[in-house]
């Protein structure tokens, strides 16, 4: 039995409506005592409720705990204590409020703890994974943070114990880490008092239970906390304690990149302006302007356009206050596959598109078009399998020598969606070359 929240006293028969979850209740049995069908009754719904445990004085208005109470009580786990008669309800109430009372204090200053913890983390310029570890010291199991993406940002783990997370994690070419195919999680429920959820996943070993707490600002998710156990139920409140704290944090340095980010895709936008500006100078501008942001631009290439297919009749601003977050994840998701398939290829978000500079290697110059077709349409089926029904169309651009000729290829690339939609039966999930258009 454990009481987390106070000792309450059933003074009437509808006392389902005056309870809370971690109270102890404190009765002599008199609203029911009359009512075998409310006796019955009681127990089961008490324990539903999350109540503590139930103490009666029966010799009061009963002569004895019915045996129905008493096998509820037992096939339910739920504590069933039985006062002295002449017991007053005050020495009841006031030793287990007052030790109540220095639980919470307790609890209260393990919280700051932690918090202070925390801060400190953050404001030493700490990483995900130093976040994550300190969840996992609190938690004693493994932990992973990852953003709405499924991409893991770090991971905390605790020296000689299994690290079952890199059965669920692949990492990918460009040092990032995403969680794979087999962590397709089913709820099996929601933790009382906690946005957290306990979930199930089937892995190589069999199914594994974890908590998943979500990391939200206002209505918005920005990622999850996995604690990826074995874990005991219920829960610590050093460990609730722990997973709130942290997800606050979390959301904390999520903002502070995502705010980073739109600083740097404003400047690799300048770049994408430059080369749609057609000014004579502009190719070597704007290569001047992605070497100092860490990439290249070399020629060959060709340009890639990809487009979310809305609905027909669909605005774009309409779908942007709608359902941006899940056009956000296609875009994400044909980013991170062609990435996969050129890892030095550049990306500009222009609108409700994204737009790709892809380099040709020497060695993929000849035959470009079928692979890259080919390539293309299985990255098109796998966001469409992943993120149904938020597919993307794409449309290429011919082969393109000179980076003057930027703007041209990036029409050409507009213009094999827009047709290449007009030729084809189905509207989603194509892909149009250039040179196949006629």
């Amino acid at each position: 039995m454990c009481i987390r929240d106070s000792v309450n006293v059933m003074e009437v028969p509808d006392i389902l409506d005056w309870v809370r979850p971690g109270e102890l209740l404190v009765t002599t049995m008199y609203p029911l005592h009359d009512d075998a069908a409310a006796i019955e009754d009681l127990v089961p719904r008490l324990a539903e409720k999350g109540l503590a445990g139930l103490a009666v004085t029966p010799l009061g208005y009963i002569d004895d705990f019915p045996r129905c109470m008493l096998d509820a009580a037992n096939r339910l786990g739920f504590p069933l204590i039985e006062l002295p008669p002449k017991v007053s309800f005050i020495d009841i109430i006031q030793p287990l409020t007052s030790a109540i009372l220095k639980l919470q204090a307790n609890e209260l200053l393990q919280s700051q703890r932690i918090l202070h913890q925390f801060i400190e983390l953050v404001l030493g310029g700490g990483s995900y994974s130093d976040i994550a570890y300190v969840i996992a010291q609190v938690v004693q199991c493994s932990v992973s943070i990852v953003d709405r993406f499924r991409r893991v940002l770090g991971n905390g783990f605790l020296i000689g114990h299994t690290q079952v997370q890199r059965k669920f994690i692949k990492a990918e070419g460009n040092d990032d880490s995403y969680l794979n195919d087999l962590y397709k999680p089913e709820l099996v429920k929601v933790l009382p008092g906690s946005e957290a959820k306990c979930m199930r996943v089937v892995g190589p070993d069999g199914p594994i239970d974890h908590i998943v707490c979500p990391v939200t600002v206002s209505s918005m998710t920005l990622g999850e906390i996995i604690l990826w156990g074995p874990l005991s139920y219920p829960l610590q409140f050093t460990d609730l304690i722990a997973i709130e704290h942290g997800s606050t944090v979390v959301a904390l340095k999520m903002m502070e990149m995502r705010s980073t980010g739109e600083v740097e895709q404003r400047f690799r936008n300048e770049i994408l302006e430059v080369l749609l500006s057609g000014q004579p100078n502009a190719g070597e501008r704007a290569t001047r302007l992605s070497h100092d942001l860490g990439s290249r631009l070399n020629p060959p290439f060709t340009v890639i356009v990809v487009k979310p297919d809305l609905p027909s009749g669909t605005l774009p601003t309409q779908a942007e206050s709608t359902e941006q977050n899940n056009i956000d994840s296609s875009l994400h998701l044909a980013k991170r596959y062609i990435r996969h398939i050129e890892p030095e290829a550049s990306f500009w978000h222009h609108g409700p598109r994204l737009v790709v500079f892809f380099p040709l290697q020497p060695n993929r110059l000849s035959g470009a078009k079928a692979f890259l077709v080919q390539e293309l349409r299985k990255v098109c089926e796998r966001i469409g399998a992943e993120n149904d029904p938020y597919t993307v169309s794409m449309g290429i651009s011919s082969l393109v020598s000179d980076l003057a000729k930027f703007r041209q290829a990036y029409e050409c690339a507009e213009q094999s969606i827009e047709i290449g939609r007009a030729f084809q039966e189905r509207y989603s999930s194509l892909v149009t070359h250039y040179e196949d258009l006629g």
